[in-house]
């Protein structure tokens, strides 16, 4: 579990969600798209993890002609969530299920660097894109420092690498990914290269 969890934060600091579980909860939420400035009514999804204390919110945007996700925590039942310029796009809201998946900023594909920003000036996330596809994105707390390092599989959305630093932006841990068939093995490594948890995953289908 201490995996699913860090790998759910990892998704709110990027760009790349799924939600199976929905809320119906009343709810007062503004959405606020950054691509226009212009306030909007998204399909929206939310999942309870009771055991970590918080709730994750999937918010499905248009995005070219695909479906924009984005994840983020949902702390309040009333508040304005500002919806990001760069997503991860699918043709579907399952991923599994999805046959084109673009990393997209606003409507255009994303290619080369492309930088996303807090409202305090400071960067948000860095990533390297290759024709829609992410080779390299960094993730950053709102005071600046690095919080992730994400290296991925070639034309995939897939993680080949991890790295999670602390608050003095020092590596503390780094995470290996490993592709079979039916299943995904994480490795979870400390800052000195030694092995610390395991955890097979079965894939999406």
């Amino acid at each position: 579990m201490k995996i699913l969890l860090r790998i759910s934060l990892l998704l709110i600091t990027t760009i790349s969600c799924t939600s199976q579980n929905k809320n119906t909860k009343k709810l007062d939420l503004v959405f606020l798209d950054e691509c226009n400035g212009q306030i909007i009514e998204p399909e929206y999804e939310i999942e309870d993890f009771s055991e970590f204390n918080y709730k994750l919110i999937t918010v499905f945007v248009k995005r070219g002609d695909l479906i924009g996700h984005f994840i983020t925590t949902l702390e309040n039942h009333s508040d304005t969530l500002r919806v990001p310029k760069i997503l991860f796009a699918f043709d579907s809201k399952n991923q599994s299920k999805s046959k084109r998946q673009l990393s997209m900023n606003c409507d255009q594909v994303c290619n080369g660097i492309e930088t996303q920003y807090y409202q305090n000036g400071n960067i948000k996330m860095k990533g390297n894109f290759k024709n829609g596809n992410p080779v390299e994105i960094k993730s950053y707390r709102e005071n600046g420092l690095l919080v992730t390092q994400a290296f991925y599989k070639k034309s995939s959305f897939d993680f080949t690498k991890v790295n999670y630093y602390n608050e003095n932006e020092d590596l503390e841990t780094y995470q290996l990914y490993q592709y079979k068939r039916k299943k995904t093995i994480i490795e979870t490594y400390d800052v000195n290269g030694k092995l610390i948890e395991t955890e097979e995953r079965a894939s999406l289908e």
